[in-house]
């Protein structure tokens, strides 16, 4: 999990809107969910799989490492 995400809400990313991704499963401590609950705060080490155009999770994952990303930032882009 990226520090950007981590202490934050499914909810409070946005992937859904700025990025039109859907989390489809969130692993954590080992354990896979497929029922998204948008206010679980994401903790360090969990792992998110969405699904969406390619080019779109390119796009998240291109922001992500550059810094970029940030919820404020793609809340703006709604």
């Amino acid at each position: 999990m990226t520090r950007q995400f981590c202490g934050r809400s499914v909810r409070n990313l946005y992937l859904r809107q700025s990025y039109k991704l859907n989390i489809i499963a969130i692993e954590s401590g080992g354990k896979t969910t497929t029922e998204i609950d948008p206010d679980y705060v994401l903790r360090e080490g969990d792992i998110l799989v969405v699904i969406g155009k390619e080019n779109r999770i390119s796009e998240l994952e291109g922001d992500i490492s550059s810094g970029v990303y940030s919820p404020k930032k793609a809340a703006r882009n709604m």
